[in-house]
């Protein structure tokens, strides 16, 4: 549920025409280089149609070249062509090449240093929109590319808002007309605004392997040791790098969107997006620009140091081609899987608002209740909070205040006094009036023990004490309420328990066949003294809010028991 929260607050926080109109100053602010210009040169070299476009001059020398030594024309061909590239390479780099030993200069490797600190700016953004939150982001990242799916993606996938305009639906079905919109929302995005996600997204990975890179293996091969002066580099010590580093940067084409750099400025700064607006854009520009400047940095490396080239040069292999490093390709279905999860998780809300509404509906109208109160001091309960059991224990704390001011009376009546014809039945009566008064003692004593002065009311409050780490004060939590939850559920259930066997005792007395499990008692006439109907009505009434108590207390409780699950 994390994510959802993580995503409806950044919306939430962002949806004020202020706030939009901040967006777009920051947007129009963002400044990244030309695209795909400086980028690696990935054209198919054709070594007959290049031996063609040569001057005269040096289609003989080629000539002569390959008839005294034996060699392939084309392969000649080919060796100029990589002098060439050199020559070209060694143009590129400010720093320079050596076109002889074919190595980088010693004073190349501050480039690598410096490309390495860019790259490893986007490290700690990466590793959490690219883990556990990727799908978050995306969404995210999707919500402002396209902010009216968006809009129909919030209005028409809430479970809520399709009961409430259809309240003949059963829950099943709001669920399944949640996830059909979730399907048919999605397919409407425009091609245009999936292929601006898509590049952002795959140049994200692109950038997370990139800040993973190994650049001390590279920059040890210009400084093999510690703290001494540089040293030229061969190509061939560095060609498997630079061959990843071309796959690399073949991947960043085109250039992402400057809504990408904006959607990772304000999910990194989520927290702060509650303070004063003028805080706000000043912060977000300052990050968004930051990595804007970060990212421009890294493709300008691109644009000083060809890689294909230098790959082709590496490997005396004209016909190199960077294989462009894949990633993004699923973002679609992360972006689909958010709404669709968000969907199951609003619709598990729902179904467990509308489970909980019956119960307290029906406990209202059949035990009597004003309303239903959670027990008191009881930690927070509910989908989002760490307790369970605050409402069924509210709901059985009633229902044994009923029992004490209307219930027991009558019942009470039939064990003094009644006459039962099966001895079983007898013990079974006993057995009920006992676990009934036991109950009463029992609720009357948890509540003692949650009160501030109590064992577990102290134990609560200190759990949440400022003066603990936040995850040591979590955990202290969650185990205090696995153990009052736990306790609560045993005497929720033997509350259940307890007004149902009542229930069918009362049943049997008043409405019981000869030979059935529960049998008449022999002196029912003579228990109301001189009102034996008023009693019998009584027990009725005690009969059918028995029932109803163990049947609200059960629902209550399975209610409560499924959000486990959820």
């Amino acid at each position: 549920m994390a994510a959802y929260s993580v995503f409806d607050k950044l919306v939430a926080r962002l949806s004020s025409s202020e706030r939009q109109t901040m967006l777009e100053r920051i947007a129009s602010s963002i400044k990244i280089a030309e695209p795909d210009d400086g980028l690696p040169d990935d054209e198919v070299i054709d070594l007959e149609e290049s031996y063609r476009r040569m001057g005269l001059f040096r289609r003989f020398a080629i000539f002569l070249l390959a008839f005294f030594t034996g060699r392939d024309r084309l392969s000649v061909v080919e060796g100029y062509l990589l002098r060439d590239l050199a020559r070209k390479v060694a143009s590129a780099i400010p720093h320079g090449f050596d076109t002889v030993q074919l190595a980088f200069r010693p004073a190349s490797v501050e480039d690598f240093r410096r490309l390495s600190e860019r790259a490893r700016r986007f490290a700690g953004v990466l590793a959490r929109v690219m883990g556990r939150e990727r799908r978050a982001f995306v969404a995210f990242l999707a919500s402002i590319h396209a902010p009216e799916v968006q809009e129909r993606l919030v209005a028409d996938t809430d479970p809520f808002g399709i009961g409430a305009a259809q309240p003949e639906l059963k829950d099943a079905d709001v669920r399944r007309r949640a996830l059909n919109e979730v399907d048919s929302i999605t397919s409407t995005l425009s091609p245009q605004i999936r292929s601006r996600i898509y590049t952002d997204v795959r140049v994200l990975h692109q950038l997370m392997t990139l800040s993973a890179f190994p650049f001390d293996r590279l920059i040890a091969v210009f400084q093999p040791v510690a703290g001494g002066e540089p040293v030229p580099a061969p190509l061939s010590r560095v060609a498997e790098e630079l061959a990843r580093l071309s796959a690399v940067y073949e991947g960043m084409r085109p250039d992402p969107s400057p809504v990408l750099f904006e959607a990772l400025g304000l999910y990194q700064n989520q927290d702060r997006l509650d303070e004063d607006d003028e805080v706000v854009e000043e912060l977000v520009r300052r990050h968004v620009e930051s990595l804007a400047a970060a990212y421009t940095e890294i493709r300008e490396f691109g644009r000083r140091y060809p890689f294909t080239d230098l790959v082709r040069i590496a490997h005396a292999n004209v016909h190199y081609r960077p294989t462009a490093a894949g990633g993004g390709e699923d973002w679609f279905a992360h972006w689909k899987g958010f709404w669709r999860d968000r969907a199951e998780d609003a619709w598990r809300r729902y179904s467990y608002q509308r489970r909980v509404d019956a119960v307290v509906s029906t406990a209202v109208s059949t035990l009597g209740l004003r309303g239903a109160e959670p027990f008191p001091g009881y930690p927070p309960s509910g989908l989002d909070e760490p307790a369970r059991h605050a409402l069924s224990m509210g709901i059985l704390r009633a229902s044994m205040e009923l029992c004490e001011r209307e219930l027991s009376a009558p019942i009470g009546a039939l064990y003094r006094d009644g006459e039962f014809y099966k001895a079983d039945n007898r013990a079974e009566m006993d057995r009920a009036w006992h676990a009934m008064k036991r109950l009463q003692t029992d609720v009357a004593n948890m509540e003692v023990r949650l009160r501030p002065t109590g064992d577990l009311g102290m134990a609560w409050a200190q759990s949440g004490q400022d003066t603990l780490p936040a995850e040591a004060a979590r955990e202290r939590q969650l185990s205090l309420v696995a153990t009052i939850d736990g306790e609560a559920s045993a005497m929720v259930r033997r509350g259940v328990e307890t007004f149902h066997l009542i229930g069918e005792i009362l049943e049997g007395v008043l409405y019981g066949t000869v030979g059935g499990r529960y049998d008449t008692v022999a002196n029912l006439s003579e228990l109301g003294g001189r009102s034996p109907e008023g009693f019998a009505k009584r027990l009725e009434d005690a009969h059918v809010r028995s029932k109803a108590a163990a049947g609200i207390l059960s629902d209550l409780l399975g209610a409560e028991t499924s959000i486990e699950g959820a």
